[in-house]
């Protein structure tokens, strides 16, 4: 199990602040995990502020290991949504962290900062991540910001903002992982509208990934059809499991992770 002792939470959470009050400068991305680095990654609590909604947008943060301990790298950072009816904190208590930190301290994954943002109520959370989750984060944590080391994710409903944020903006992530859902009935003409104007050089990297007894099978299968008509290439699995975040995370486990940082190796 990673430490999160309070020392430790009240540790980089102070050194995290002084980080973004420096003046910026020059990171150097990190591949692989430094052989020295001995240290677990940290998760810590923070809250984005918001001009337009009327709470803070709450999150957790997955900073890697050594983190503090070398503050001349940079990192991709994975955002990663949560389903309707649990919370910011859910990806987290459902083991997504600790499968993250064992992974790349296995050397299977780049280092790489995992933010679970809260979902804000109706269909304003691709604005909020646009104009409040992205800039946040990125001015306050040494997150690489550019395309290619930007992914976003979730499950349930969270897959269904996923989606509709990197069919919106293309230019923002280079990769998308959707999980027990993808799109809404009724949302196609949206969608295929979306689909449609996203250069071709410019396509994020898709994957939907749906359980055999869920029951929003449907959900996934409304954009795999419309991904089809534009011959837009993507990953499709379904496996054994239901809409759960058991199935979610394991499968984050055994490759999505993996897949998600092809782009950042």
């Amino acid at each position: 199990m990673m430490r999160r002792g309070i020392f430790f939470m009240l540790m980089f959470a102070c050194v995290v602040g002084l980080t973004a009050c420096q003046p910026a400068v020059m990171f150097t991305p990190v591949a692989t995990l430094d052989p020295a680095c001995d240290q677990s990654g940290v998760v810590v609590s923070d809250e984005a502020p918001s001009a337009a909604n009327l709470l803070p947008i709450r999150m957790q943060v997955y900073l890697p290991p050594c983190y503090v301990s070398q503050p001349e790298r940079s990192y991709p950072v994975f955002y990663l949504l949560h389903a309707r009816g649990s919370s910011y904190t859910s990806w987290n208590a459902n083991g997504a962290f600790e499968v993250a930190d064992r992974l790349i301290r296995e050397g299977r994954l780049p280092p790489f900062l995992l933010v679970t943002p809260g979902l804000v109520e109706g269909d304003r959370q691709v604005n909020f991540m646009l104009e409040d989750v992205l800039p946040y984060v990125e001015s306050r944590y040494r997150v690489i910001g550019d395309r290619q080391h930007r992914a976003i994710g979730g499950g349930s409903l969270g897959a269904v903002f996923s989606a509709r944020f990197a069919l919106q903006h293309p230019d923002l992530v280079s990769s998308v992982a959707c999980f027990g859902g993808a799109a809404v009935n009724g949302e196609q003409e949206v969608l295929r509208g979306w689909i449609a104007a996203i250069p071709h050089d410019q396509r994020p990297r898709l994957l939907v990934d749906i359980g055999q007894e869920d029951t929003m099978l449907f959900s996934g299968q409304i954009l795999l059809d419309l991904l089809d008509e534009f011959d837009y290439p993507f990953r499709f699995n379904s496996e054994p499991g239901g809409h759960t975040y058991l199935y979610w995370v394991g499968n984050l486990d055994d490759f999505a992770f993996e897949w998600i940082a092809e782009d950042w190796r």
